[in-house]
């Protein structure tokens, strides 16, 4: 198969549709299976030749078809290539069962779009053979008919807004109202409405100069959860009754309460279930209230809209935040009933079987209490060696730091307050290190039962910490006297 030829023959017989897909590789069947369930499109033939306009790359063309873009990429007509085809058109015409012979009239028309196609574009020669079939594309400029399903009419007007106006939109939730309240409750968002009207003249400045502009996207995408329904279509008809619009473009700015289910449903405040759509699974019910609402000619420029989205918000965000720590604490509440259940499904299943397991029970019993004795006893072990072991290390570092020496030239005085305010004062031979003065003052710790295992030494004037422990008294700056604190490091 080298070309859309059967898009000049009408819909392909089943002998012409068997043999096309048997020239078809895996990979390309897959695309063409992929490009159907986006598009819904029926006939094989127009999608393969709406792949080989964008040499099969999958993604372009499905950005191509939701902007409603039926044209090649620019490139020179292959005159060569049009007469090609029409030539495979009369093989497959003359391939074809004797007793569906077609009207001569629809011949003569296709051999003419065949010899339109340099001139007209791919693109454009598709989209009237298209529109000639009435293939299922119709959804995307029909308002009217509405779709099967919540997704799919929000994706339906994030088309038609895309095909209608250039430019980039703010992110929104492709589904159902509850799907997009439910979302808003989890993240502790405001939930901000549109409801859309095809037909009314301040349509086109809104999208354009509000949802289109830059800042008010950034604004929205990361502050707001948008969700946008028509009002030409069952949800945001039913919406445009609540809220009792009388005019548009209309936004309204909702307060999504969790957990709890709205009474009446009203302008102020209007009914969610968490279930399908698009929604959180293991959501509890949602409701919503109306905290602002915007609508005319004053939503037409992002000024006055931001302005009222940032005081709106300011009023209602302690609001936000009660429900956030109400969140939060049902969530932890259903943690806790959890394993409140776990628990009495253990607890019974332990009861159930005591009776059968009595022995084993106190075998493993009688274990646990004997490896218990074990490790207490090692723990008791290792804590009487540790014991030791730091007696011995103190002895050796009393016997280090030797007798206090008299009042002399060559002798540092050094006055130590402690974290508990008590104050030691002691002398130094000037030539010994800062360990030295580390040692005994662990010396003394030990002695008078201070609880100082890791210590430091440091003063105020100068400010400085003295950690070098190989330093001597005067190369510190400590000698002939100076005046230390005693700082608890593990505190």
């Amino acid at each position: 198969y080298s070309g859309p030829v059967g898009l000049f023959r009408g819909p392909p017989n089943l002998q012409e549709k068997t043999r096309l897909r048997s020239t078809m590789d895996e990979s390309r069947q897959r695309m063409i299976d992929e490009f159907r369930s986006i598009s819904n499109m029926a006939e094989e033939e127009a999608i393969v030749a709406m792949l080989e306009m964008h040499n099969w790359d999958l993604d372009s063309a499905v950005n191509a078809f939701l902007a409603g873009n039926f044209d090649a990429p620019p490139e020179t007509p292959d005159l060569a290539r049009v007469d090609e085809m029409a030539t495979e058109t009369d093989v497959l015409a003359d391939d074809g069962d004797d007793s569906a012979d077609e009207d001569p009239a629809a011949e003569t028309q296709r051999r003419e779009l065949a010899r339109q196609a340099p001139n007209e574009g791919l693109g454009a020669l598709i989209g009237r053979v298209l529109a000639s079939w009435a293939w299922p594309l119709d959804w995307l400029t029909n308002a009217d008919k509405e779709p099967a399903d919540a997704r799919a009419a929000a994706r339906l007007l994030r088309a038609k807004l895309g095909l209608e106006y250039a430019g980039e939109l703010p992110n929104g939730f492709d589904g159902a109202f509850h799907g997009a309240a439910d979302l808003a409750s989890g993240d502790g968002k405001f939930l901000l409405v549109y409801l859309h009207s095809d037909h009314h003249e301040d349509t086109p400045a809104f999208v354009q100069g509000v949802l289109q502009n830059e800042h008010m996207r950034t604004f929205i995408n990361s502050n707001l959860v948008l969700w946008s329904a028509s009002c030409h279509h069952a949800e945001g008809a039913s919406f445009e009754e609540r809220f009792k619009v009388t005019t548009y473009p209309f936004l309204a700015l909702l307060l999504c309460h969790p957990g709890r289910r709205a009474g009446t449903v009203s302008s102020n405040s209007l009914g969610s279930s968490s279930s399908g759509g698009g929604s959180r699974t293991g959501r509890q019910s949602v409701s919503a209230e109306v905290v602002g609402r915007m609508e005319g000619r004053g939503v037409l420029t992002p000024e006055p809209v931001m302005n009222w989205l940032t005081s709106t918000m300011l009023s209602f965000q302690n609001h936000l935040d009660d429900m956030r720590r109400q969140r939060e604490q049902t969530q932890r509440d259903t943690e806790l009933r959890a394993e409140q259940e776990r628990n009495f499904q253990e607890a019974l299943e332990a009861d159930q079987r005591r009776q059968r397991e009595a022995a084993e029970a106190r075998e493993r019993e009688e274990e646990a209490a004997r490896l218990e004795a074990q490790r207490q006893a090692e723990r008791e072990e290792e804590e009487r060696r540790a014991l030791e072991e730091a007696k011995a290390a103190l002895c050796r570092k009393r016997d280090a730091i030797g007798e206090e020496p008299p009042a002399g030239p060559g002798v540092t005085r050094l006055r130590f307050q402690f974290p508990n305010g008590q104050k030691v004062t002691r002398r130094f031979q000037q030539d010994e290190t800062v360990g030295s003065v580390k040692t005994f003052l662990e010396v003394h710790c030990a002695d008078n039962d201070f609880a100082l295992q890791t210590l430091g030494i440091s003063s105020s004037h100068p400010k400085r910490d003295y950690d070098n422990d190989s330093e001597t008294l005067v190369e510190c700056g400590l000698h002939p006297q100076a005046a230390l604190f005693v700082r608890d490091l593990d505190a």
